[in-house]
């Protein structure tokens, strides 16, 4: 038990180090988005949307990762 206790506070903060990230680039997109720094309104709406897209995915990975995880303790303390 003691032996995956440090690996399963690992893989919880691996999965919430991703979802820091994630919300790093949505507030990125919100930004480029709403201020458009390049002044190119096509590529600064694209970029946006390339950051809010990657920012789902990486909130839907960690979500699924710390789901996982979860479970994975609940059914090892079951038995």
């Amino acid at each position: 038990m003691h032996r995956q206790t440090p690996t399963a506070i690992w893989r919880v903060l691996g999965t919430l180090l991703l979802l820091a990230f994630a919300i790093l680039l949505f507030g990125g997109g919100v930004f480029v988005t709403r201020h458009r720094p390049t002044g190119n309104p096509v590529g600064d709406v694209l970029q946006g949307i390339l950051f809010f897209g990657w920012s789902v995915v990486f909130v839907v990975a960690s979500a699924m990762r710390h789901v996982a995880t979860l479970s994975s303790n609940a059914i090892k303390d079951q038995t």
